[in-house]
């Protein structure tokens, strides 16, 4: 029998609202089948668990955002402007899918499973993009030659953790749009090639 793919989506979507609101622990999955429309068995025909649910969250709707953020960089020449837009989308997405933020920046890091599973590779490739963003920079004489990118690509994708996560704590008192312009100068002047000496 084949499954209703836009009735898993509106599991997934309600189960996204109800651990935002709730906290993963205390998300009940009757609630999750509540704001889907959906009987409370139905879950399982899609989802092993509530945990599931979770990492099915992580690896899917993240999963989607981070794409369209590497193919919006991937349309850019320059690797200054790439690291630019890419600071800049991960800001506005955040403020965008605040539920998915708070998800992953506070509630994810609770489930030991999720960082067992295939769902944290996606966090690791998406620090490659960047990392490849780097090296292509520092091949083009945009970026110092002496870049460690592995680690630099790290502190990159850690910074949008730390500032997003402060943003969620102090809401629009942290603007998160000047936070990111903070972010790209601060990094420029750590890693742009110097001219003239």
């Amino acid at each position: 029998m084949r499954k209703d793919e836009g009735k898993r989506r509106r599991i997934l979507d309600a189960a996204l609202k109800v651990f935002a609101r709730d906290g993963y622990y205390n998300a009940k999955v009757s609630e999750i089948a509540k704001l889907a429309g959906v009987a409370h068995g139905t879950i399982y025909l899609y989802f092993k668990n509530k945990e599931d649910l979770l990492i099915s969250i992580f690896k899917e709707l993240m999963g989607d955002l981070l794409e369209h953020v590497k193919a919006e960089v991937e349309k850019i020449d320059s690797p200054k402007e790439k690291l630019r837009k890419l600071i800049e989308l991960q800001m506005e997405l955040a403020q965008e899918y605040r539920e998915l933020s708070e998800l992953m920046l506070i509630e994810l890091r609770q489930s030991s499973k999720l960082l067992k599973s295939d769902a944290i590779d996606m966090i690791e490739e998406y620090i490659r993009f960047i990392e490849g963003i780097l090296r292509r920079g520092m091949e083009r004489g945009e970026f110092r030659e002496d870049l460690d990118p592995t680690a630099v690509a790290t502190i990159i994708y850690s910074s949008f953790e730390g500032m997003i996560t402060r943003w969620l704590l102090e809401g629009d008192a942290f603007d998160l749009n000047r936070a990111s312009k903070g972010v790209y100068s601060c990094l420029m002047e750590g890693i742009a090639a110097k001219r003239g000496g």
